[in-house]
């Protein structure tokens, strides 16, 4: 909380003084140190992070554990650049990982744990038949074996990373035909790269049924319904937008090291290779609805409406396996991710995942995502793993609504949120990705909006103007007597807003 406020403090200084022309903001910059150069944790930081290991268990290395199981092959060192050699994707670059034997002080250790299990990279069996592509993207490359050929799901952000990891395949596993894509989420980082596995002349015809598009010899694209829709309205219509703030919540500008960027929950960052799209030709509409591909049974559970409004799992039963796309991963999500989305519903994302604990929980010998590594039932309960994640949305969604009826506002329902104590120490529940803070804002928005019944806050000055009128103030001699004065002057020239706001100020200050 010390170092948002700090941030938000230097940016209010900076902007003020720039609205003002009182000093050169590179002098401002200079003066109050904030330059690029790293520095060592200060004592505050320390003594944060440090606090860490009275809450976890560090000695429980399961995840690790999970992280690392059926490692098949992995390059010494990957590194991904595309046809003029720029690097796209660099796991090369977290070499500084491996030169630790503790936690450095800069770094909260649960994510220090989870840098480490994010920088496990190569080909990985999950079980028999099924295998995962993990640390080449943001997001794994997930291939199930059938009689012929792969059924190839997510193929992963960038066209570079999907052809390197289906290299990596082949090197190991042998050449085999894809027989069929499945995509669970329209989420860019899961579609993106998927020219690096078919073409778009290699895709089936959209207006045939599946069982058809099977028999063609050409390849269908699974997906959940209204896939295509929410593709284009997350990745075009606000893609400009999204894509400049996705670079602040992912810190691409940020050097890999420990004082720079680690492992960001879901991932160690995004890939930056090229994009693609390949029309779906299939899109699922019901839980239940089950095929057979290649010799590979599937039944889908549709969960619209959860991580993303279109997202789907599949039961594997001959293998006992789930799959749960970006329902459950091995951190706490979001409900509003920061590079701007739709907010998400914490109740219906729960409900989706009890009722995948209830369908398959009990009959489930792996579990395994888009995200992270698989957990396996001989080390966890896997039922117990989906319901954990259901509470901590449900307990987020209700709590937030809870203060919300009382007449909290906004912030101060985020910052009176705390997670029960049992949440807190379980190590897939932790906020590596999405924060509890960050969630509760998303359920007012979802519920409230952005108007916090206050209002001043109904026609707001802009922030330059704002800033300028915030330093006239500052200048005024005579302590709470001579602002009352200004107050009293601006009511008479008309400047009602900052009268008002000023006033509002020194009630609440």
């Amino acid at each position: 909380m010390k170092k948002v406020s700090s941030i938000i403090l230097v940016s209010i200084i900076l902007l003020s003084f720039s609205a003002c022309g009182a000093k050169k903001e590179a002098d401002i910059i200079e003066e109050l140190g904030l330059n690029a150069e790293t520095k060592a944790a200060s004592e505050y930081t320390v003594e944060i992070n440090s606090a860490v290991y009275s809450v976890l268990d560090f000695n429980d290395k399961t995840e690790y554990e999970f992280a690392t199981r059926g490692l098949i092959d992995a390059p010494e060192e990957l590194e991904i650049t595309d046809s003029e050699g720029n690097v796209v994707w660099s796991q090369k670059a977290y070499g500084f990982v491996d030169n630790y034997t503790e936690c450095p002080d800069t770094v909260n250790p649960s994510l220090w744990e989870n840098t480490k299990n994010n920088h496990a990279y190569g080909l990985f069996e999950v079980c028999e038949n099924i295998y995962q592509v993990r640390g080449y993207d943001m997001a794994n490359l997930t291939l199930i074996r059938g009689d012929s050929g792969w059924i190839v799901f997510d193929p992963l952000m960038s066209v570079e990373c999907s052809q390197a990891a289906m290299q990596l395949v082949e090197k190991n596993l042998g050449k085999l035909p894809v027989k069929a894509i499945i995509i669970s989420h329209p989420h860019v980082d899961h579609f993106g790269g998927i020219a690096g596995v078919i073409s778009a002349e290699q895709a089936a015809d959209s207006t045939l049924s599946l069982e058809d598009q099977l028999s063609s010899g050409l390849i269908p694209i699974i997906v959940p319904e209204h896939f295509t829709e929410h593709a284009v309205s997350e990745n075009i219509y606000a893609g400009k937008a999204m894509g400049r703030r996705a670079s602040y919540q992912y810190g691409v500008f940020l050097e890999e090291s420990e004082t720079g960027s680690v492992a960001m929950g879901i991932g160690m960052g995004q890939s930056t290779g090229r994009v693609s799209f390949i029309t779906p030709t299939y899109e699922i509409k019901a839980t239940g609805e089950t095929y057979e591909i290649d010799g590979v049974t599937m039944e889908f559970q549709m969960t619209p409406g959860t991580e993303a409004p279109a997202e789907m799992n599949i039961w594997f039963p001959e293998m006992k396996a789930l799959w749960v796309a970006e329902n459950c991963t091995a951190t706490l999500h979001n409900l509003y991710t920061l590079r701007g989305a739709q907010v998400r519903d914490g109740k219906e994302w729960a409900k989706f995942l009890v009722e995948s604990a209830a369908m398959y929980g009990n009959r489930t010998d792996v579990i395994f995502q888009s995200h992270n590594w698989p957990h396996w039932k001989d080390s966890t309960d896997i039922r117990e793993f989906l319901l954990d994640t259901a509470s901590i949305y449900k307990y987020i969604n209700d709590q937030t609504l809870h203060y919300m009826n009382q007449g909290y506002k906004m912030n101060e329902a985020a910052d009176m949120l705390t997670i029960p104590r049992r949440l807190q120490k379980n190590w897939c529940t932790k906020p590596f990705y999405g924060t509890p803070k960050h969630n509760a804002k998303a359920v007012y928005q979802k519920y409230l909006g952005w108007y916090d019944a206050n209002p001043l806050h109904l026609e707001e000055l802009p922030p330059e103007q704002l800033a300028r009128e915030q330093m006239r103030y500052m200048m005024v001699s005579g302590g709470t007597e001579g602002i009352l004065s200004e107050i009293k002057a601006d009511i008479s020239r008309g400047n009602y807003w900052i009268a008002a706001y000023m006033a509002q100020q020194i009630v609440l200050g």
